[in-house]
């Protein structure tokens, strides 16, 4: 389903690369509130495939427009990490908060009370999104088709390389969704924790990634901030290794939270810088394709090895994810060097 969401958004970018950012967002909002209602409302399999069809419209059209907004905000003269920092962070905290706060109207109120205040939410993000938005124009003058804008942003000088650590990093990231629950249903009693670590993860980011974005912005090249990031997903995998039980996986959770909050707003920026004049919505829905491989990968590789390996040595798999983890900051690093400017352009 994620994955599909993600790759929902590439018929949307040439469209949203000639509207201008903020009514991209309204109406993303919008067609979202209106797919929720219809989740409550039908009960047909059919016509709830086509409501989560709606929905996924809704937030990939939202997801991309409000990349479009930061890097035109950016252009404007708005620091570029601290930017797209705040977007992670607001996203982080509308998780720890929403989440709850739904299951709990869901199951006190009922669906429809549950997909009414929903949708009001949606269509009051909408109203507020188009009144109050930034004002700030389409970039794209052509209506070329989806597929050649696409291949010309692949070509640009230094994206294909990208493309490809931002999948690597994101194959090290989600091994928290899906070996770490592997590797605790393996223990009787274990598989509760998996929620409260989540939740961990959620939290330190929403309370904290403000803070660690601006301390990494003194570190000037974002590539830098990549490798970190890399390194403290190495360095979380070890725990995992060494020792098991609740300390081992607190460790781990807090040095991945920690890669989170370098990675997620390094890779934003230094795509920016990359991107140059380039579609930013096209460019942002190959960057979510790429993200998608790499989760995609991850999980496929973690759930057909984990096992095999730890069979032969406890600790095996976490060893060789760490080993796996520095291989990708040193490419993370060597980019610095050979990236036209991604990050060095930002401001």
């Amino acid at each position: 389903m994620q994955a599909g969401n993600r790759l929902a958004k590439l018929p949307l970018a040439p469209w949203l690369d000639r509207v201008a950012p903020r009514w991209a967002m309204a109406g993303g909002c919008a067609v979202a509130g209106l797919g929720v209602l219809g989740l409550a409302l039908l009960a047909h399999p059919v016509a709830l495939a086509a409501v989560l069809l709606i929905c996924a419209l809704g937030t990939s059209t939202n997801a991309l427009a409000v990349k479009q907004m930061a890097a035109g905000l950016a252009d404007a003269g708005e620091h570029r990490l601290l930017l797209f920092g705040r977007i992670a962070s607001a996203g982080n905290l509308a998780a720890a908060v929403s989440a709850p706060c739904a299951a709990w109207l869901l199951i006190r109120a009922g669906p429809i009370y549950w997909a009414a205040l929903i949708g009001c939410a949606c269509a009051s993000a909408a109203g507020l999104t188009a009144w109050r938005g930034p004002v700030l124009a389409a970039r794209a003058e052509s209506s070329s088709a989806a597929s050649t804008t696409l291949r010309e942003i692949a070509r640009r000088p230094g994206m294909r390389a990208f493309l490809a650590i931002n999948a690597c990093c994101w194959f090290l990231y989600y091994q928290l969704f899906s070996v770490v629950p592997l590797a605790l249903s393996l223990h009787p009693g274990a598989g509760v924790l998996m929620g409260p670590l989540l939740t961990v993860n959620t939290v330190i980011v929403a309370l904290l990634q403000l803070r660690v974005t601006r301390g990494a912005a003194r570190l000037g090249d974002e590539f830098k901030q990549i490798a970190a990031a890399c390194l403290l997903f190495g360095l979380g995998f070890l725990p995992l290794a060494c020792w098991s039980g609740l300390a081992a996986l607190l460790v781990f959770v807090g040095l991945v939270s920690a890669a989170e909050m370098l990675l997620v707003p390094a890779i934003d920026s230094a795509f920016v810088g990359l991107l140059g004049t380039a579609p930013r919505a096209g460019g942002f829905a190959l960057l979510s394709v790429s993200t998608a491989v790499g989760e995609s990968v991850g999980a496929f590789v973690g759930m057909h090895l984990y096992e095999t390996l730890e069979s032969l040595v406890a600790g095996t798999y976490w060893v060789v994810l760490a080993s796996t983890a520095i291989g990708f900051a040193a490419a993370a690093s060597r980019a610095t060097n050979t990236s036209t400017g991604a990050g060095r352009a930002m401001k």
